[in-house]
């Protein structure tokens, strides 16, 4: 008869570990605009030759960009995001994350790290892609444009177009006028740093934005910037008008967001058409021009949604300002930039 016995030990193993990046999509769009596929509302999607998740893969960075918002407002998508975006890390086994927003989902993500974040959950940084930190010429033309009289307005070309893009739910979110209220609510609250199990870690939040002229082209008659089809790669609409076509409106889109700093909806006495001794009141979009800081009217570069300085405000620290599109700015130039940033937050193998 033989007697057998084991014993056994027991070891714990403990490593700092990378943690996971959460991507989160912009207005009218899904969590595979980070796979290089572009909605854009009613229109066709568009796919751009190259993914902004390729180097995370290669580099064997945790990622997740299974999030897909409803078009919605600033306010709902942070509640959506204090559910998902938590989820995300425990799949990983970890209480931290790095969050990489475009366009809208940056304001999403500010409100969601202001007011909804739970308990005990840590962000470590905040990474945004042509975030209109300081809202957009182009929904205030959407938004007022659809009640105003075309013939009246300030410009009647830029009034005609914004009819043709009615706004939703989450454009009236992004003019200037409420991003500034935002603004004023949302950034005293901004976190610096969260302790997550006793230990604490700071905040980073960086940015990036964007100029859609690749060439710094303008026209040799009127010096005004021009645009090229090449130019307008990516963004919603593409070829569903000819190609100088689309290039043209594009280059009206441009000018615009250069130009204009915001718009209201203004009332104008206008003669009656029918009784010309009388006047009538019509609604008319007015403009208000873009300048620097010193008033002084001056072109605002863009990328036909934000301007290069909408795309950044204090906290955040600018990471670069890119020869891109709205679209084209999450290709894999700009990620391995956003991978650095986290690296540096972060640096661990």
């Amino acid at each position: 008869k033989e007697d057998w016995c084991a014993a056994i030990d027991w070891a714990q193993i403990s490593f700092k570990a990378l943690a996971p990046v959460v991507m989160i999509h912009g207005n009218n769009s899904n969590g595979a605009f980070w796979d290089g596929t572009v909605l854009g509302g009613k229109s066709p999607a568009v796919q751009l030759p190259f993914q902004f998740i390729q180097l995370f893969k290669d580099q064997k960075i945790p990622f997740d960009n299974s999030i897909s918002m409803a078009t919605d407002t600033i306010a709902k998508n942070a509640a959506s995001l204090a559910t998902s975006i938590p989820a995300i890390p425990r799949s990983f086994g970890a209480k931290h994350v790095h969050l990489v927003a475009h366009s809208k989902g940056g304001l999403d993500s500010r409100d969601f790290l202001a007011r909804t974040i739970p308990a005990n959950f840590g962000v470590l940084s905040l990474t945004t892609l042509s975030t209109p930190h300081h809202g957009s010429a182009g929904p205030d033309y959407q938004i007022d444009s659809v009640k105003a009289n075309v013939a009246n307005s300030d410009d009647r070309t830029r009034t005609l177009m914004g009819q043709q893009v009615p706004p939703d739910v989450g454009t009236t979110n992004l003019r200037v006028s409420f991003v500034a209220g935002f603004n004023a609510a949302n950034l005293p609250l901004l976190p610096k740093q969260f302790k997550v199990d006793g230990e604490t870690n700071p905040v980073v939040y960086g940015c990036i934005g964007a100029d859609a002229n690749l060439d710094d082209s303008t026209s040799y008659i009127t010096g005004d910037p021009t645009i090229q089809f090449n130019e307008t790669q990516g963004i919603p609409g593409q070829g569903s008008q000819a190609e100088f076509i689309w290039a043209t409106t594009l280059e009206q889109i441009y000018r615009l967001l250069g130009n204009v700093a915001s718009t209201t909806l203004a009332t104008k006495q206008i003669p009656d058409p029918k009784d010309p001794k009388k006047s009538i009141s019509v609604n008319v979009v007015k403009e208000t021009p873009a300048t620097d800081i010193n008033g002084k009217i001056v072109f605002q570069k863009n990328d036909f949604a934000v301007t290069r300085d909408s795309a950044c405000i204090d906290p955040f620290t600018s990471l670069a300002t890119v020869k891109a599109n709205h679209s084209t700015i999450a290709n894999p130039t700009n990620a391995k930039t956003v991978i650095d940033a986290i690296r540096a937050v972060q640096p661990v193998k």
